[in-house]
């Protein structure tokens, strides 16, 4: 059996596994809430996660193209770029994903002939893993920006409050952009 197939076959038990390992990197109160609550509208966390992680696994199976890849990673990877995790952490799902496909193997006593097979699986959960770094990189950038725009907008505010910056009547951006 060709690893695709093996995968196609096997897509719910390793999917389950894998959805269990990222739930798991929550702490334990937020692991009960994301475990229990399988409401898409009251967990839409989980919701996300199950989606995404699924789409991925078919994306993998089928070998679609990697420009698609991003938009399949964005929702899990955004969820994670603005929680409370390292960078490592936050992308750690896809690491496992090897081990996950691994143990399925090996419980089907087929690892030592799929030798070539879980290379190439290796090969493109590595490629996963890049691109969700550009997206986890892009969404951090995105929160950087955010941040300092506020606290720019602050800082602005408070020395206008206190008279320590006005504006110039009549002064527009453009006037401003042309002053070099």
């Amino acid at each position: 059996m060709d690893w695709k197939a093996f995968l196609s076959n096997n897509k719910d038990s390793i999917l389950k596994r894998w959805l269990e390992y990222l739930l798991d990197t929550y702490p334990p109160d937020t692991q009960r809430f994301l475990k229990i609550q399988k409401d898409q509208f009251a967990n839409p966390v989980r919701s996300i996660f199950q989606k995404d992680l699924s789409n991925i696994l078919d994306w993998l199976i089928s070998e679609r193209d990697e420009k698609e890849l991003k938009q399949l990673l964005d929702g899990i990877v955004r969820v994670r770029a603005v929680q409370d995790f390292e960078p490592s952490s936050a992308l750690s799902f896809i690491f496992e994903l090897k081990e996950i496909i691994k143990e399925a193997f090996m419980s089907k006593g087929s690892i030592d002939g799929e030798l070539k097979a879980t290379e190439d699986i290796y090969r493109k959960v590595d490629r996963i893993a890049l691109f969700a770094f550009d997206v986890y990189m892009g969404c951090r950038e995105k929160i950087f920006k955010l941040m300092a725009d506020e606290a720019a907008n602050r800082v602005s505010g408070l020395l206008r409050k206190k008279g320590l910056l006005s504006e110039i009547p009549g002064w527009g951006k453009s006037q401003a952009n042309n002053i070099s």
